[in-house]
């Protein structure tokens, strides 16, 4: 015990508290019985959307069901436009990462 604290027992764990989870380094709670592990929807195929369009403009897609860049070049830049949250920018970001694969917008 150093400084009237127990040292934490366990690779990459900075604290032990006894009421069923310890801080992991990244300070998010981990359960110590492990439990079950925790469902993950499976990644969507294809390149992802860009970040740099912005958070309202990847919920819009989203809502549309678009999940990866391939699924965009059946629209027209006027329809993404029409989007509530897409914006010029998000559109132009859009066009040059679709360049990038040697694709465009439809139209």
């Amino acid at each position: 015990m150093e400084g009237g604290r127990p040292q934490a027992q366990g690779e990459g764990v900075t604290e032990s508290l006894a009421i069923g989870y310890r801080l992991s380094p990244r300070g998010e709670a981990v359960l110590d019985h492990g439990g079950p592990g925790r469902a993950r929807p499976p990644r969507p195929l294809g390149t992802p959307l860009p970040r740099t369009i912005g958070a309202p403009a990847t919920r819009a897609l989203r809502a549309e069901g678009i999940e990866s860049l391939e699924q965009l070049t059946g629209w027209t830049e006027d329809d993404l436009a029409a989007l509530h949250g897409v914006g010029p920018v998000a559109v132009a970001r859009l066009r040059d990462a679709l360049g990038e694969l040697g694709r465009g917008f439809a139209g």
